[in-house]
């Protein structure tokens, strides 16, 4: 039997072609992979995505995520399943279970602080939607903000150095605490002035913010 590893490439290849009979071949030995190690929860997390993305059938994708999420292998797919769940329950209108499913995040014995801070930013999000008490919200901000500000400083890899500045910036407008404005402000200069040692996404995101504040002047 392949390998989690050689079954996603097989079903790169498959997608990529549009080879009908070979993807769905490819499909069942994904499904059929014990959730066992990080390897086949990637594989399992892969597919998700795909189903989510190209098929867009959320029941399926549901049923994909909720099985990696109770085998709770720890690895940072699973946080990300986790994550993705989350969303998926918020689409279905099941807000407070998706806000439960993000709070599963902190308790994981796998500490990925990239990803975790991505569960900060929708639960968050979520939070306010709920009408959760502003002290609540607040919290879950000041750690969102603490998070990715050690990630901003921090991170070696230039592009993940971006995307945590960026974030971080966003943030503290969402928090709109004195100086956050400002301070958010640099630091989206501060990446559009870097921007050709990161990649297309970072870049666009800080230039494109920094013409907004311009805008307001």
């Amino acid at each position: 039997m392949s390998t989690a590893t050689e079954l996603l490439s097989q079903f790169g290849k498959a997608v990529e072609t549009k080879n009908t009979g070979e993807f769905a071949r490819i499909r069942e030995s994904i499904l059929a992979l014990e959730l066992d190690s990080p390897e086949n929860v990637m594989a399992h997390y892969r597919l998700a995505l795909y189903v989510l993305h190209q098929e867009k059938n959320l029941n399926e994708v549901m049923s994909l995520l909720q099985k990696i999420c109770t085998a709770n292998i720890p690895c940072a797919e699973t946080t990300q399943a986790r994550i993705s769940y989350a969303i998926c329950l918020r689409a279905k209108g099941k807000l407070q279970q998706a806000i439960f499913e993000l709070r599963k995040v902190f308790n994981e014995t796998q500490k990925n602080t990239l990803v975790q801070t991505m569960a900060l930013d929708y639960l968050a999000t979520f939070s306010r939607e709920a009408n959760a008490p502003a002290d609540t919200v607040a919290k879950i901000n000041d750690e969102r903000i603490a998070q990715l500000t050690h990630l901003a400083t921090h991170s070696t890899n230039k592009d993940d150095k971006a995307q945590a500045t960026i974030r971080l910036a966003a943030a503290l407008e969402e928090r709109n605490q004195k100086g956050d404005t400002e301070r958010a402000r640099t630091l989206f200069t501060d990446v559009a002035k870097h921007s050709s040692d990161i990649e297309k996404p970072s870049r666009a995101a800080a230039k494109d913010a920094v013409k907004r504040y311009a805008q307001k002047r």
